[in-house]
């Protein structure tokens, strides 16, 4: 109690500390011993609410019973399930108001339901005046998602795409470049959809919705503006080795997380809601022989369709229990092992190693990518379109613009290579893209430091060259050659001392720089 009562505080200012007061209110929300304190507190909680039911006018719920469980928490959100009856529901009442007496901590009432299944409607009016609180009414949330077992529809998931149309449209104000839209879908989007996919099975329609919402962000491309789009989003969901940007299809991300609930209804003691599960949804059922009832939770059915789509894909009954085993080592499930199998993404070639280096900044490996594979803007592709203009390269004026002449055949970048190729004394290198990327001439080591200058060399070069071009295009600004090569020189060496030390750097690159 006195850590609690006899809180002094200080302030860090301008990097110092300054200051030293007492709380006069003791210890505030936000106090880095608040959570320690609140778990302590909860687990007293936890514990008068585990031996409620060892009083013999307190009974436990028809679907609990079997597991002598009482009460779920998580924070500070708790559900306590009793026998409906006027005992049981005043005991826990009277549990609760001791606990206040103890802690200080009340139960909200306003915040406080009481939900009832097969009780009298006479019963219930007693409950609900002996106790004060309020009835609710199905289907509720916990923890922000549905809990029903009504059939799934497209109007429960509002609040998900809700949240994901404000982020997306507070985005859209923001001048981004491929690499940060890509890192506010893959962290922040996703991140939404996660917490909703892995608990149900989300509706095709949904999928899409979101799908077509970071589609548009990614493109810049608003709802009743022209499609101009270079690489399809199933391409942009394929991993780095298939040529895309790793983002997460949906679909098969949300089928990988149902999965690991089927996996660990084979091995229930490793989960209480598993034992639940077995105890009264499978009462001794094979999981691969449950047929689904309209009884069951959403998520379960949600489950059991994954469970089909398992089997189905891999061929018989046994091989998906071997898969799932294999996926399943101890109570660890490897979700990524899942998602592969499902996903079921390309291999590109090997021009794709080339972009896996960490030195190679991200946003160069995306411009680099999409150039490799000639999905990017260049005038080319837009007259593809249907867009009707003279193409003419913004470089040397002379001939039409497309990726081979753009990043190869002018003059004025075929300059920017060769002098990109002395500095790190390489011949004349007559190749594509692809083929670069594919075969480094210092080999393929990733511990090696000249690989990874090569590597990061050709991608900022890449995506230097592509800037240039659009501020030509589109800022009518222009810098000579020998600007953008220290620009390339500079990044690289700024990427290389992050992961090499300056000494074995220094002897050779340094002295060339501009």
């Amino acid at each position: 109690m006195g850590c609690i009562t006899n809180t002094w505080y200080s302030f860090k200012i301008n990097g110092g500390i300054a200051g030293f007061f007492p709380g006069k209110s003791g210890i505030r929300q936000g106090d880095p011993l608040s959570p320690y304190l609140f778990v302590l507190s909860m687990e007293i909680l936890s514990r008068h609410l585990g031996i409620l039911c060892d009083q013999k006018n307190v009974s436990y719920h028809p679907k609990c019973s079997k597991l002598n469980l009482n009460h779920l928490i998580f924070a500070d959100d708790l559900m306590i399930f009793v026998r409906g009856d006027v005992p049981s529901v005043v005991a826990v009442k009277d549990s609760l108001v001791k606990f206040a007496s103890l802690s200080g901590l009340h139960a909200n009432v306003d915040k406080t339901n009481i939900y009832f299944g097969g009780v009298p409607p006479a019963l219930v009016t007693e409950i609900i005046h002996a106790t004060g609180f309020s009835k609710g009414q199905f289907p509720f949330k916990y923890l922000s998602i549905p809990s029903s077992t009504s059939r799934v529809s497209v109007n429960m998931f509002d609040p998900l795409l809700t949240k994901i149309q404000k982020k997306v449209f507070h985005w859209s104000s923001h001048a981004l470049s491929y690499a940060g839209k890509l890192q506010l879908i893959s962290s922040v989007v996703f991140g939404l959809d996660n917490y909703w996919g892995a608990s149900l099975l989300l509706p095709g329609a949904i999928t899409k919705r979101i799908e077509q919402l970071c589609r548009q962000f990614f493109w810049g491309i608003p709802d009743s503006a022209r499609k101009l789009v270079f690489k399809s989003w199933k391409s942009i969901c394929s991993p780095w080795s298939g040529g895309g940007f790793n983002i997460k299809d949906l679909s098969s991300w949300n089928r990988s997380l149902l999965v690991k609930w089927l996996a660990l209804l084979l091995a229930p003691a490793s989960s209480l809601w598993a034992k639940w599960q077995h105890a009264y949804v499978l009462k001794g059922t094979d999981i691969w022989n449950l047929q689904s009832k309209d009884s069951f939770s959403t998520s379960m059915k949600g489950i059991l369709i994954i469970r089909d789509l398992l089997v189905a894909s891999a061929g018989s009954i046994q091989t998906a229990h071997n898969l799932l085993q294999s996926w399943l080592q101890g109570s660890h499930f490897h979700l990524h092992l899942a998602y592969d199998f499902f996903r079921a993404a390309p291999v590109q070639g090997n021009w794709t190693k080339g972009l896996s280096y960490s030195s190679i900044v991200p946003s160069h490996r995306i411009t680099c990518s999409m150039a490799a594979q000639g999905q990017l803007a260049t005038q080319d592709n837009v007259k593809k379109r249907g867009y009707q203009f003279a193409n003419r390269c913004y470089f040397c004026l002379s001939s039409e613009e497309d990726h081979d002449h753009l990043f190869f055949s002018c003059p004025f970048t075929a300059q920017v290579w060769s002098s990109i190729l002395n500095w790190m004394s390489l011949p004349h290198l007559s190749a594509s893209l692809p083929h670069l990327l594919a075969a480094c001439p210092f080999g393929s080591s990733k511990h090696h430091w000249k690989v990874h200058c090569f590597y990061t060399s050709l991608a900022a070069s890449v995506n230097q060259l592509w800037w240039e071009r659009n501020q030509r295009l589109f800022c009518h600004k222009s810098t000579d050659a020998a600007g953008i090569l220290r620009k390339i020189k500079d990044l690289v060496l700024a990427r290389l001392s992050l992961k090499f030390p300056q000494s074995l750097l220094s002897p050779v690159l340094t002295p060339l720089a501009p």
